[in-house]
């Protein structure tokens, strides 16, 4: 199982998105903007961030009674799994960035 930057960093290659430097105090990538405001970018934790990914990569959701499916609409890609728990927004939210990890994934087994 990758680690959560590991995940994160995979999503934001899949989203085309440049992260330059992660924060462990912040949890998060940094993204640089050209105003002097700090913007983070973790997906697993930030339900907007979550929602960009999932629109601009075309993730799909299905929601069952124990877990939350993921899948990338088009592609070879299997549906992630993701078990629901106690909270069935972080949940959805780690679906989403795995879904967009394993797409990455499959994007760099094909180029090899």
């Amino acid at each position: 199982m990758k680690i959560d930057r590991e995940l994160l960093e995979l999503a934001a290659k899949a989203a085309g998105i440049v992260l330059p430097s992660w924060h462990e105090s912040a949890n998060a990538f940094y993204v640089p903007t050209h105003s002097l405001q700090t913007v983070w970018w973790n997906p697993l934790t930030d339900d907007g961030d979550a929602f960009r990914l999932q629109v601009q990569l075309d993730i799909h959701l299905a929601f069952f009674s124990k877990v939350v499916l993921a899948g990338v609409g088009g592609s070879m890609i299997p549906s992630v799994e993701e078990p629901i728990g106690e909270n069935k927004i972080a949940a959805t939210r780690r679906a989403i960035v795995r879904a967009a990890a394993a797409m990455q994934e499959a994007n760099e087994q094909s180029v090899r």
